[in-house]
C-alpha cells in the first residue's frame, strides 16, 4: 500500500508539473520585430524600433535633418501617420518607413526705409513673423567701397575718359530693385550714378551671415529696373533702363565668379532676326525669367521688321550664347 501511495504521488507530481508547464507556454505573448527605415538617405533618423511583445503600445519619433521637415509614416506602401511620434499596438512583425523632403527657404520680404543717423536707404530683410532678419544700410556698402574700389576693377569704370565714376559720385541710396537669393543666404542690391542724362549702375551681393559685400561687374549703362535670381542661385538677371528708352538692355551676372556674363542690347536682337529686321529694336525687355531644366533665360522684346513691330519670345544660354526666337 505504501509503495502504492507513493507511485501514485509521484504521477501526480509529475502531471502537475506538465500540466504547468503547459499552460505557462500557452499563457506567454508572442514578440514581435519593428523596424524602421528613412527615405530619403540621410534625411532624418528615427527612434523607438526594436522587439515588443504581443499587444504592447509602440512609439516611434521621427527627427528630421538639418534642412529636412518631417512628411509621414508609411507601411506596407500605405501612408499611416502624418505625425512625427507614432503610436499602434504590436501585433506582427512590421517595417515602417519615415519620409522626409527638403525644407523650403522661409518666406522673407524686403523692405526700405530712410534713417537720418545713416544718411541713406537701408534695405531691411524681414521674415514672415515679422522680425527683422537682416539689415544692411547704404552707409555700410560706401564704407566697404571707400576701401575697395580700386580693387574691385581691373580699370575704374568711367562715362567718359575724363569723367570715372567712383564710391563719392554713387546716389546716396540703394535703387529699390534688391532680391534675395533661392536659398535666403545672400541679397542682390544696385546703386547708379548720373551724369549727361544717362546713369551707370552697379549690382552687388552681400552675404546675408558675414554681411561681406562684393560688386558683380564693372558698371551698366541704364539704371536696374529688376534683379532676378536664377533657380540655383548662380545667376543674376536684370534689365536696364536709359534715357533713350525703358528697358534698353538685358544683363546676367555670374554670383559665383562675380563675372559679368552678357548684355544684350535691341542691336543684339536686330541682327538676331536674318533678312528680316530693319537695324531697329524697341525690346523693352519684360517677363525675364529662368527655365531651370534648360538652364535658359527667357523674356519677350519687340523688333521692328517691315515697319512693322513684332512683339517674340526668346531665350538665351546664360553665358550669353545661343540667343534664338522660341
Amino acid at each position: 500500500m505504501f509503495t502504492l501511495r507513493t507511485d501514485l504521488l509521484t504521477a501526480s507530481a509529475v502531471t502537475a508539473v506538465m500540466l504547468g508547464a503547459l499552460m505557462f507556454c500557452g499563457c506567454a505573448p508572442a514578440e514581435y520585430q519593428i523596424n524602421t527605415q528613412v527615405e530619403p538617405e540621410g534625411s532624418g533618423e528615427t527612434a523607438g524600433s526594436g522587439v515588443y511583445r504581443q499587444g504592447e503600445e509602440v512609439i516611434l519619433e521621427a527627427r528630421p535633418a538639418e534642412g529636412f521637415t518631417f512628411k509621414a509614416w508609411k507601411a506596407d506602401g500605405e501612408t499611416v501617420s502624418g505625425e512625427k511620434k507614432h503610436a499602434f499596438t504590436a501585433e506582427r512583425d512590421k517595417t515602417l518607413t519615415a519620409l522626409f523632403e527638403e525644407k523650403a527657404p522661409e518666406e522673407l520680404s524686403l523692405t526700405y526705409e530712410a534713417d537720418r543717423e545713416l544718411e541713406g536707404e537701408i534695405i531691411t530683410v524681414v521674415s514672415e513673423e515679422g522680425e527683422v532678419v537682416f539689415e544692411y544700410s547704404f552707409d555700410q556698402f560706401k564704407s566697404w567701397a571707400d576701401k575697395n574700389w580700386e580693387d574691385a576693377f581691373e580699370e575704374i569704370p568711367a562715362f567718359v575718359e575724363e569723367k570715372p565714376v567712383y564710391p563719392e559720385d554713387l546716389r546716396p541710396a540703394f535703387d529699390q530693385t534688391a532680391a534675395l537669393a533661392p536659398d535666403n543666404d545672400r541679397l542682390a542690391f544696385s546703386v547708379h550714378s548720373y551724369f549727361a542724362a544717362t546713369f551707370m549702375s552697379f549690382v552687388g551681393v552681400v552675404d546675408l551671415e558675414t554681411g561681406a559685400a562684393e560688386l558683380v561687374d564693372t558698371g551698366n549703362r541704364g539704371g536696374v529696373e529688376a534683379l532676378i535670381w536664377s533657380p540655383g542661385g548662380t545667376y543674376l538677371a536684370y534689365t536696364l533702363n536709359t534715357a533713350e528708352g525703358k528697358g534698353f538692355f538685358l544683363s546676367n551676372d555670374n554670383t559665383v565668379g562675380m563675372v559679368e556674363e552678357f548684355t544684350l542690347s535691341g542691336e543684339d536682337l536686330a541682327e538676331a532676326v536674318e533678312g528680316e529686321g530693319s537695324g531697329r529694336a524697341f525690346p523693352n525687355f519684360r517677363h525675364v525669367g529662368w527655365e531651370e531644366e534648360k538652364k535658359r533665360l527667357h523674356f519677350v522684346a519687340d523688333i521692328d521688321g517691315n515697319d512693322t513691330m513684332e512683339t517674340l519670345d526668346w531665350s538665351i544660354k546664360p553665358d550669353g550664347t545661343d540667343l534664338r526666337i522660341e
